[in-house]
C-alpha cells in the first residue's frame, strides 16, 4: 500500500492499490490526476506504446539480420568466383600437353589477365615526313597498369626495307615484361598479298599463327595452334571491330580499337587497341550485366564460356599486331 500522502483525497477515502508493476514515482503521480478512468487509460496507454516499441525493435533487428546476411552471401558468391576464376587461370589441367606455354612461361602474367589495352606510341617521323620507323607498343591492364612493351627490332637493312615494302615488309616485333626481360617474339616475312604471322616462345618454340585471308572488301583472318585452326575473323569493310569466333561462331576473342581523337587519328600513327580474352570482359562490351556466379551462362549470349589457353592468347595478341599493320599503319591510309 502506498501512504497516504502520495494519494488524491478521493483515493485516499477508496485505499486504492496500484499495481507494482506500474512503478510510478512520487512525482508522476502528483502529475498525474489519477482516478479510475485515468489509471486504467495510462495503464492500456502504457502498454501499447511498450509492445509498439518491441514490435519496431524486432523489426529493424530482423531487417539488419537480413541485410547482414544478404551481404555476407554476395562477398561469399563473390569471393567464390574470384577463386573459381583464378584456379581457372593458373591450374592447367584442362589444357592440352602438347601446348608451349603454362603458368611458369615468362609470359604468363601478361596473358593471364582477362583484357588487354594495347597502345602504339607516336612516330614523329611520319607526322613530318612520312617516313616509317619501328613500330612500339606499350600493354596496359584494365587499370591502366603497366604490363609490358613490343618493340619491333630496327636496323640499317629493316629501316631501308621499311620504306620500299611499306605493308609487305618484313618484321620481328619482341614483347618484353614490365622489367624488359623477353617472353615472346612476333615475326613476319614479306608478303605480296595476305600477311603471315608467327610467334613462338622466348627460347623460339613455335606457338601458333595467324593468317590473312583475301576478299574484296570484308577484313579476314584465320588464327592457328600447332597447324590447327581454333578461331577465325570476318570483319566488315572498314570495320575497327574485329570479333574473334569459334568453328560454331560462338566469340572467344576481340580487338577493338578505339578512337582517340580527331587530330590524333589523322596527323599520327598513335592507336589503341583492347585486347578482350575472358567470358566476362567479351560480356561487359556487349552491355550484359556481369554474374557473381562460378558459371555463369554465356553461351545463352553467344560466347563462349570456356578459358583460352596461353598459347591461344598469345596468337590472339599476335593477331592484334598484324591488325595494327595491315590497316592502322601509316603506309595503309595513304
Amino acid at each position: 500500500m502506498l501512504p497516504n500522502s502520495l494519494l488524491s483525497p478521493s483515493l485516499r477515502a477508496l485505499r486504492f492499490r496500484i499495481p507494482q508493476n506500474l512503478a510510478l514515482g512520487s512525482s508522476m503521480l502528483n502529475s498525474y490526476p489519477l482516478s479510475f478512468t485515468s489509471l486504467s487509460k495510462f495503464r492500456t496507454i502504457y502498454g501499447r506504446r511498450s509492445s509498439q516499441e518491441d514490435f519496431e525493435r524486432a523489426r529493424r533487428n530482423e531487417q539488419l539480420r537480413a541485410r547482414e546476411k544478404q551481404q555476407l552471401e554476395k562477398k561469399y558468391d563473390q569471393q567464390s568466383y574470384d577463386e573459381s576464376r583464378s584456379s581457372r587461370y593458373q591450374n592447367n589441367s584442362y589444357i592440352n600437353p602438347d601446348t608451349v606455354l603454362n603458368s611458369d612461361s615468362p609470359s604468363a602474367y601478361i596473358l593471364s589477365q582477362g583484357a588487354l589495352v594495347i597502345t602504339r606510341q607516336v612516330e614523329m617521323l611520319n607526322i613530318f615526313a612520312g617516313f616509317e620507323q619501328a613500330n612500339r607498343y606499350v600493354i596496359y591492364d584494365i587499370n591502366g597498369n603497366v604490363l609490358g612493351y613490343m618493340l619491333e627490332e630496327a636496323s640499317l637493312a629493316s629501316t631501308i626495307l621499311r620504306q620500299v615494302t611499306r605493308l609487305h615488309r618484313p618484321f620481328r616485333v619482341t614483347v618484353f615484361d614490365a622489367n624488359y626481360r623477353p617472353v615472346l617474339n612476333i615475326s613476319r616475312n614479306f608478303s605480296f598479298i595476305n600477311s603471315r604471322i608467327f610467334v613462338e616462345d622466348a627460347d623460339g618454340t613455335l606457338i601458333g599463327e595467324t593468317q590473312q585471308q583475301w576478299h574484296l572488301f570484308r577484313r579476314k583472318y584465320n588464327l592457328f595452334k600447332q597447324n590447327v585452326q581454333f578461331a577465325k575473323i570476318d570483319a566488315p569493310f572498314l570495320s575497327w571491330q574485329f570479333d574473334a569466333l569459334d568453328q560454331d561462331n560462338y566469340l572467344l576473342a576481340s580487338v577493338s580499337r578505339n578512337f582517340i581523337g580527331l587530330a590524333t587519328e589523322v596527323f599520327t600513327d598513335m592507336g589503341k587497341y583492347v585486347l578482350r580474352m575472358d567470358p566476362s570482359y567479351l560480356a561487359a562490351e556487349q552491355g550484359i550485366a556481369s554474374q557473381h556466379s562460378s558459371n555463369p551462362n554465356y553461351s545463352e549470349f553467344g560466347i563462349n564460356p570456356r578459358i583460352l589457353t596461353y598459347d591461344e592468347r598469345a596468337i590472339l595478341l599476335a593477331n592484334a599486331v598484324s591488325i595494327d599493320f595491315d590497316y592502322f599503319s601509316w603506309h595503309s591510309r595513304h
